[in-house]
């Protein structure tokens, strides 16, 4: 029960959060742990750079690991934030980057198919990271949002 009571304490956070935050927020706790685990069954094949693969060629290129990391840094951030953990805020500036930097250390680095990952698409996990930075640790209602009594922990 007291799990169950967490869990709600958390959704009712984020609706204490700025509107555009308190959205993403909640769908970072759902849509982010539902997707790690449809990602660590073979249950369904998974479309990478318009190419399908199967579970065995996501896993054997990188890009598996490379996802589920930055969806566990979603999930466990969007999580932090609902009880207003400062620190888990880093956690969702880093999801857009690190899985380039998993592709590196990977076997099959900065390669899906024999196809060089396009530097637009690093330049836009970039930016992206950018854009999270200035909105968690820039914008007033954030850090007013973050001044709360925090609860669920």
């Amino acid at each position: 029960m007291l799990t169950v009571e967490r869990f709600l304490t958390c959704w009712r956070n984020t609706k204490e959060m700025p509107f555009p935050l308190g959205m993403l927020c909640q769908g970072g706790m759902v849509v982010a742990p539902t997707f790690l685990i449809l990602l660590a069954f073979p249950l369904v094949e998974w479309e990478v750079d318009g190419r399908n693969m199967s579970y065995a060629e996501l896993w054997s290129s990188g890009e598996g690991a490379a996802i589920a990391a930055s969806l566990a840094l979603v999930s466990v951030g969007a999580w932090g934030l609902a009880v207003r953990n400062r620190i888990s805020r880093w956690l969702l500036v880093l999801s857009p980057v690190v899985p380039y930097f998993i592709l590196v250390i990977s076997p099959g680095a900065f390669t899906v198919s024999s196809e060089p990952i396009a530097t637009e698409v690093i330049v836009g996990a970039v930016v992206t990271t950018i854009v999270i930075y200035v909105c968690l640790f820039h914008l007033p209602a954030v850090r007013e949002y973050l001044d709360g009594e925090s609860v669920g922990t």
